[in-house]
């Protein structure tokens, strides 16, 4: 029980990085980025010209009851195929309470979030990773600035990568705190 409540607090003990400025202007511009892309969501999703747009009518759709002859048609709003696996169905269904547009700021934030945590979870597992030397350390802000940059794509469209790899960094973070 004491190993579990410790991983826990994993984020209280993130290395202390002295950034140079150039390093953070670079993760400071790849944040603001990131959430353009989210704000890009927003809009797009509300324009019905997003995958977000498919998997959240999928969604709302299976929540009103429809069976498996839905994947046999297109979306109505996009006429894109309707291709989510149910895992990707169960992911989306608690937000079908709301319209489409404020289902689309919530996960856009659930993603940014998510970067968030997995920014600090890779700070976490590279300082222990590290012991004395401070290579992974040192190279977290590039770690970080690479992780920024392809989540962006993701971000906008509304897909599953960013909660996909995020959580395997978190599965990476508490196996280290092990």
């Amino acid at each position: 029980m004491a190993k579990i409540v410790d991983s826990l607090f994993m984020f209280a003990r993130l290395p202390k990085l002295q950034l140079s400025w150039k390093w953070q202007f670079l993760l400071g511009i790849l944040l603001v980025l990131n959430c353009a892309q989210a704000l890009s969501l927003v809009k797009r999703a509300s324009k019905s010209v997003t995958d977000f747009t498919v998997f959240f009518n999928t969604s709302d759709l299976l929540s009103q009851g429809a069976g498996a002859e839905l994947y046999t048609g297109r979306d109505t709003s996009t006429d894109w195929l309707r291709t989510i696996p149910p895992f990707g169905q169960m992911v989306i269904q608690p937000f079908t309470f709301a319209d489409i547009k404020t289902a689309a700021v919530l996960w856009a934030l659930f993603n940014l979030a998510l970067l968030v945590g997995s920014v600090l979870t890779l700070g976490y597992f590279a300082s222990r990773l590290d012991g004395k030397a401070r290579l992974f350390t040192a190279a977290l802000p590039a770690m970080t600035a690479v992780w920024l940059a392809l989540a962006q794509g993701s971000i906008q469209v509304g897909q599953y990568s960013v909660l996909f790899a995020a959580f395997w960094i978190f599965f990476l973070g508490l196996r280290a705190s092990r």
